[in-house]
Parts: C-alpha cells; sequence; structure tokens
C-alpha cells in the first residue's frame, strides 16, 4: 500500500501506464495460430504466429486487459 496525499493507493495501480501509446480508433486485424494464451496482471498476453504475404512466419503478442476485468466483461 502506498500512502500519498494523505490517500491509500494499493500496489500496482500507481505504476499503471495510459493507453495513450496505442491507436484505439483504427483496429489491426491478424490470422494466425495462438502460441501462447497467458492471464496476468495487470495485463494477460497472447501471442500468434501470423503467416505474412511472402510465407515468412511474423510473431506478433497482444497485451489483454486483466483477468478480473476480462470476467467482467464476460
Amino acid at each position: 500500500m502506498i500512502t500519498a496525499l494523505g490517500l491509500s493507493i494499493p500496489d500496482g495501480l500507481s505504476a499503471h501506464h495510459s493507453t495513450a501509446a496505442y491507436d484505439l480508433i483504427h483496429g489491426t486485424t491478424i490470422t494466425g495460430v495462438v502460441t501462447r494464451f497467458e492471464m496476468l496482471n495487470p495485463h494477460g498476453i497472447i501471442a500468434v504466429d501470423v503467416t505474412g504475404e511472402d510465407d515468412a512466419v511474423e510473431h506478433w503478442t497482444a497485451a489483454i486487459d486483466n483477468p478480473l476485468a476480462l470476467q467482467r466483461l464476460g
């Protein structure tokens, strides 16, 4: 627990980053094979092997929301 200016902030929340670096308007669609799926805090991870136009395999990693937030979303 971190206390600043008389407010108590649970550990982990104080170091969380914003989504400003991400394009939340324009999506990217990929098709591939999921090679890893990890439910972690603060973000889960999905790793996907995607075959490109030149038949080369590209390794993509996507960060997803935390397990509790995903559960709340159904």
